[in-house]
């Protein structure tokens, strides 16, 4: 899912002064508190106090690393580039391992919790388990196990399974050419890099994105591009010096974009970033018994939002038993609110999905709005040709979704699994106008749960359904006090 600022602050709000208290439960990596925190009102002057809780040892760890990597490394642009390549490359440069390997090994030694200065007036605050430490170590020797020839081999056994070609494939077949090159250099080699740029250097496999043992531990669709706005990535990358073409040199500039700002922001504003490591369930228990007073989290600690991001799914937690735990630690104010998504939840619901009644009419508005083109019948055309305009259209098949309405099949879910009793019993209410985040993913923010996405012209469109290749069947609920 792309990075959101859960905040929304606008301006007038900044002048208040007020100390806000965010809380990302499932955090997955720093996206999107960099999106949160780079979009505070300039003119903020209050305390931001955030907490970051990742059940997954390896995610939490590459978080600590990056944030004492950036506050450490006092060239704010190197640290930049050291901590995108540790959290997206999967070989780096040996000067940078040798950095990355001096902050980890500081975490892998020290014990208790850990606090390190981020600004004048930031700090990171840690509390997390020892085998988050143990792990540390073993990352660190693991070179002892496993060379970089033998890592390559791992990363190419994972993205190249013959398993998968087929499904890539059909992925890719919609993509202009130049992208299709992009996306399959990406998978062959790993690097987050400028096209072109020189990359004989990134000659070390990132310790921090393989096992001890040497096993590749992403998917082979992780795809880093899937984390930020495509069309803001694309921008970004034309303000740099890039074209629309090199999707991960654009993407290159735009993390590094967001990394120099959240830099200068931890410089100069008061932002306490705390980082556990809990299941979600019992870091409420934890909170709420007072474990976390050493970090300035005391169980009186209210939050004004809370990120639950897609563990309201069935598969994972669920909204009734997240909205038990976490109910009571929202603050009671109008603006407070948590904040989730659900992704898996039209396999449980049959009508969330179009069906083979809804098919005609989705072409022909595919067609009508020149989102799906026609063969042009003045020419004649090769049986190459009618195969890959076939192919075209059958991979496009699963952009359908963007321009069907789930949002009552959403509803229903959504009653199965017991909304109104839970939210009855936490004192909370499904807000119905979002705030915050739209329904569903390019979706009007102040629309109703019923509006399609919105694109601005052809190539919005392109860029979303064909490179940033999202279900389209993603919801976005927002919860605030009754």
């Amino acid at each position: 899912m792309p990075a959101i600022d859960i905040l929304k602050l606008a301006s007038d709000d900044a002048k208040s002064r007020a100390d806000i208290r965010v809380a990302f439960l499932a955090s997955g990596d720093l996206r999107n508190v960099l999106k949160t925190i780079n979009g505070l009102p300039e003119g903020y002057a209050g305390q931001v106090t955030v907490l970051m809780n990742d059940l997954s040892d390896y995610v939490t760890l590459r978080n600590i690393l990056m944030l004492r990597i950036m506050a450490k490394i006092k060239n704010k642009r190197m640290a930049a580039d050291i901590v995108l390549h540790l959290w997206y490359t999967a070989f780096i440069p040996a000067m940078y391992h040798t950095e990355i390997a001096f902050v980890a090994k500081e975490v892998a030694i020290e014990t208790g919790s850990i606090r390190t200065q981020l600004g004048s007036q930031a700090v990171l605050d840690v509390c997390v388990g020892q085998d988050i430490r143990i792990l540390c170590a073993a990352l660190l020797v693991s070179s002892m196990k496993y060379s970089m020839a033998d890592a390559a081999n791992d990363l190419s056994s994972v993205r190249f399974d013959p398993g998968r070609v087929d499904l890539r494939h059909r992925q890719w077949a919609k993509c202009e050419g130049s992208h299709r090159l992009a996306l399959l250099e990406y998978h062959r080699f790993g690097l987050v890099l400028p096209f072109g740029a020189h990359n004989a250097h990134f000659n070390m496999p990132n310790r921090f994105l393989f096992s001890p043992e040497g096993e590749w531990l992403q998917s082979d669709g992780v795809n880093p591009l899937h984390s930020w706005d495509i069309e803001e990535v694309v921008a970004s990358g034309r303000a740099h010096g890039a074209s629309r073409e090199d999707l991960y040199g654009c993407l290159y500039y735009h993390v590094v974009s967001q990394l120099e700002t959240f830099a200068e922001r931890l410089e100069r504003m008061d932002i306490n970033i705390k980082i556990t490591d809990k299941h979600a369930l019992d870091l409420a228990t934890s909170l709420r018994r007072g474990d976390f007073v050493s970090i300035g989290l005391p169980a009186s600690t209210r939050f004004d939002r809370i990120d639950v991001s897609n563990i309201v799914d069935q598969d994972y937690i669920g909204v009734p038993p997240i909205l038990e735990a976490w109910g009571e630690f929202l603050k009671r104010d109008d603006g407070a609110a948590i904040i989730g998504h659900l992704m898996n939840w039209p396999l449980r619901e049959p009508t969330a999905e179009p069906g083979q009644k809804d098919v005609d009419d989705i072409v022909d508005r595919l067609i009508a709005t020149g989102k799906v083109a026609l063969l042009d019948r003045t020419k004649q055309h090769t049986a190459s040709d009618v195969d890959a305009y076939m192919g075209g259209l059958m991979a496009n098949t699963s952009a359908f979704s963007a321009v069907h309405d789930h949002s009552m099949a959403f509803d229903t879910h959504l009653s199965k699994q017991g909304l109104a009793v839970a939210l009855n019993k936490a004192g909370l209410k499904r807000r119905p106008a979002h705030k915050i985040v739209p329904h569903r993913l390019c979706a009007p923010l102040n629309g109703a749960p019923s509006d399609l996405p919105e694109f601005k012209d052809s190539e919005s469109w392109y860029l979303q359904s064909s490179v940033g290749a999202p279900m389209w069947t993603e919801r976005y609920i927002e919860i605030v006090p009754a």
